[in-house]
Parts: structure tokens; sequence; C-alpha cells
């Protein structure tokens, strides 16, 4: 079985496991898409400050979605709303804590959207990837 996650990453069981147990959720293998959410940025370009949102992808469990709207501030409404409602342990991304994270904070302060609290639930795969090969 083999799962994909929103950037494109492909990762069969075996790598769900150990995922799980790099995120701090190993004892939860079994539940571990109801506690996680993957997401990523869809952008007009990588400057915070000059470049809009125009798309957020997600999955989580067996649900996917994705948000997009016109209106960037409905949008980000739309996606902090996922967020704050699902209140998930784990967020994931690829170098979300690099760009992701920066564009999403960047734009929520622009258009006065709370983004929701994600103190400790972050977990960039970029730097556990770097990590792993600096290991070896």
């Amino acid at each position: 079985m083999e799962t994909i996650i929103a950037n494109g990453t492909r990762l069969v069981d075996t790598q769900v496991v150990v995922l799980s147990k790099m995120t701090g959720l190993g004892h939860m293998t079994t539940n571990l898409n109801k506690h996680v959410v993957v997401f990523d940025l869809s952008t007009e370009g990588l400057e915070p400050l000059r470049h809009r949102i125009i798309g957020v992808t997600v999955k989580a469990g067996t649900e996917e979605y994705i948000f997009t709207d016109r209106d960037e501030k409905k949008l980000l409404e739309d996606f902090c709303g996922y967020l704050r409602s699902n209140d998930f342990e784990k967020i994931v991304g690829f170098n979300i804590k690099a760009f992701d994270l920066q564009m999403l904070i960047t734009r929520c302060i622009k258009h006065k959207v709370t983004l929701p609290n994600l103190k400790d639930k972050i977990v960039d795969l970029r730097e556990l990837s770097t990590v792993e090969v600096n290991n070896k």
C-alpha cells in the first residue's frame, strides 16, 4: 500500500511507521492519520509580503482537501478553521518551517486572520531527512 502526501512524496506502509516514530506518534501507528495533517501551500511566488497564497492542499487520514478561493482572506479563514476544528497533534510538511509557515503567518497577519496555536506541533520532513542523511 502506498500513501502520497501533499508535496508528492510517496510513502509505503513501512515509511509511515517510521514517520510515526519520528513525529513522536509511534504509539499510534494504526491511528496515525487521525492525529496528523500533512499540508502544502501553493503561492503566486516566494515573497510573503508580495505574493498571495492561492491554495492549500491537505491530507489527513483518508480525507483530502484543497482550500482555494480568489479571496485570500477567505481561503486563510477556511484553512485556519479546519486546523482549529480538528486539533491535530502534528502538522507535517516538507520545508514548512523555512517557507510554508513564514508565508502562512505573514499572510494571516496581513488579513488579520488568527492562526491557531501550532507550537510543538510542526514536523518538517526536510529537517528529518537532513538529520537522517547526516547521521549515516
